[in-house]
Order: structure tokens, then sequence, then C-alpha cells
């Protein structure tokens, strides 16, 4: 396919979001980089979203509004994907916005370096303080790596929200790289965990490009929140996609320890607080993925013994008790977030759970 050289596709998934939309949209035609294309895709929207697209592709002729039935976020995405024209691509969720200068500096960027893949900073909008770990997450420092390096995932700034990312279409093509359409949550994560052993070239810039709106009450994200099975139960989906996808690529095996213990991280959190059954069950599920991916002689790979002692729980289920496995967990917890960040992360459940 032949890329309009220079323009930026912007896709927006669009499900519901009428009182965002206009903040969303005029952020975009406000830039100071006049060359984009606006992709919206509305997936199925049942409020007056797709009359206020309508409104805004009269308004710019920027503006393209693709129209599907309700499949999910990544599904929009994926469609957007596809009917990008632009030599880059990036994405905007539809209750967020991008500064004013966000696609001139993702241009700049882009073209000077050759990179495949940019990934910028952000800041955040909310009522109340956000996540213990959001600030750290949305914070890139200025670094180039050539090729994959393994500290791209677990040293930068690099994941888990695609909307902070930008990239060359041609090497989303060339790679063949969509978004899993059967995740419902944690595809961005998955996304992440597959696009940066692909690139060739990886960017970070300190560069604050976008507006991130924290769980918008009734936004999709906030209503998956309140189903902890279901999360923890895709989470799960997500560590076995990314296991998956490593495998294939052939290189699980050479960053066992680090693959392992983030399977573990991934999913321990929310199993800490889940009841005794949901407990079995996400343990039982993440028994399987693990006996899947890894033998249990590499647990010895494992760089602490709480670490060991959580993947060998976990590899006897269901024959470990559920007491000792729930042990386990919470001595992994500790040993990697420490004792006063433990105990700030139990008092902010509890009264989270209490309220």
């Amino acid at each position: 396919m032949a890329y309009a050289m220079g323009k930026i596709s912007v896709i927006v998934p669009v499900y519901n979001v009428e009182n965002y939309l206009d903040g969303c949209l005029e952020s975009l035609v406000a830039q100071t980089y006049q060359d984009i294309e606006i992709v919206c895709v509305n997936d199925g929207s049942t409020d007056g979203s797709r009359e206020k697209l309508r409104q805004w592709a009269e308004r710019d002729g920027r503006v393209r509004v693709i129209h599907q039935g309700n499949a999910g976020v990544s599904a929009a995405r994926n469609a957007g994907i596809e009917a990008a024209t632009g030599e880059f691509v990036c994405f905007l969720d539809p209750d967020d916005r991008f500064l004013p200068h966000a696609c001139e500096e993702i241009h700049a960027i882009l073209s000077s370096t050759g990179a495949d893949v940019l990934t910028f900073s952000a800041t955040y909008i909310s009522a109340s303080p956000g996540p213990l770990w959001l600030d750290d997450a949305l914070s890139s420092r200025d670094v180039d790596y050539l090729g994959f390096s393994i500290d791209i995932l677990f040293k930068e700034a690099s994941r888990p929200f695609v909307w902070r990312m930008a990239f060359k279409a041609g090497f989303l093509a060339e790679h063949e790289l969509r978004f899993d359409e059967s995740l419902h949550f944690g595809e961005d994560q998955a996304f992440c965990f597959a696009v940066y052993p692909r690139s060739s070239h990886t960017v970070f810039s300190s560069k604050i490009l976008y507006e991130y709106r924290v769980q918008r009450p009734g936004s999709l994200m906030d209503q998956r929140y309140k189903d902890l099975r279901s999360k923890m139960l895709e989470h799960a989906c997500v560590v076995e996609c990314v296991y998956a996808d490593w495998e294939r690529l052939g290189i699980l095996e050479q960053y066992c320890p680090l693959m392992l213990s983030w399977g573990l991280d991934f999913v321990l959190t929310d199993m800490l607080r889940a009841p005794q059954d949901d407990f079995a069950v996400i343990a039982q599920r993440l028994s399987g993925i693990l006996r899947h991916f890894f033998s249990e002689d590499s647990l010895g790979q494992l760089g602490t013994e709480a670490d060991r002692s959580l993947a060998a729980n976990l590899f006897r289920c269901p024959q470990a008790p559920l007491l000792s496995r729930k042990r386990a967990a919470w001595r992994f917890f500790r040993c990697r977030y420490g004792r006063r960040l433990t105990l700030r992360w139990l008092l902010t459940r509890f009264y989270l759970s209490s309220s």
C-alpha cells in the first residue's frame, strides 16, 4: 500500500462517548501540524456519538468516519489501521486529548530518526490522585534503542498504554501487527509485547503529548474493573497470548526468568484481593499456563526465593493447599514492592471496598 508521506493517521475508537467526543476531536483539529487524518471508528454507539461524528465530518474534511457493529475497542482500532492512509499511525481514546503540538512532535521525531516506534510521555486528568504506579508509567526518558533489548519492556516506561505510541504504518503492515480481538481487557499490554520485539528502532521521548482521563464513571474500563473475576481471567489470557507470541518468535526461553516473573506479577495484584473461590479458579488457570510454557526446572532461574516459592506453588496447583498458595502470593508481593508499599496498597483496597 502507498502511504501519504508525512501524513499522520490518528485512530479514534468511539463507543458511547457523546459527552467527551467534542473535546477529543477539538484537540485534533487544533493541532499545530495540519497534515493529519482523523479516523473515527464508531463501534456501534447507542448514544449521540454517531450524530456528533457526522457533524464533525461535515465541519472538517480531515475527519473520516467508519461505522461498525459493536465489536470492542480492539476491533475498532484494527478497522482504523486498515483504513489509515498516513505514513505514521497513532491512537487517541475518545475521552482523552492530544496536546496542541502532539502531532508536530510525532512527525518530527519519527521523520528525523527513522524509528519504527515512538513512545512519548503523557499527563492525566483525575478528580482524585491516580493509582500509585501511574506517574511512572506515563513518564518516558529520552533514549533510543537499535534492535530489541529486554530493557525496553522492563526498564523503560513502555507500557501498558498504546495511546502513548506512534508507529510507521509500513512497520505495522510488514509485521501484520493488529490488536487481539479475543482479548477484552489488557489488549494494550499484549500489543506492546508484540510490537517492541519486532521493532528495529525504538525511540522514547520525555515530551508530554497526551492528556489521559483516568477512568471516567461509566466508561468501559470502569465497568471492567468492577468484575474482578473476569478481569483476572482476561489478565491470564493476556499472559497466555504474550507467551505464545514470544514462543513463536523464539525468544521466550531466552528471557524465561523475566517473563515468568512478569506473568506472576501481572495477575497477582488482583488475585490477592479476590474471594477464596475466585483465587482458586485463577490460580488453577495460571498454573495451566505456566506448566504449558515452562518446565519446573526453569523455576530455579527466578531471581528471588519469593518468586520461586509462588511459581512452585502454582506449578503444584491444584495439589498445593490454597492457604499455601495465598501465603506464597503475599510473600511475592511484599518482596516485589516492599512492606511500606504493601501496607499502603492494603489500606487503599480497604478504603475502596468500604466506600
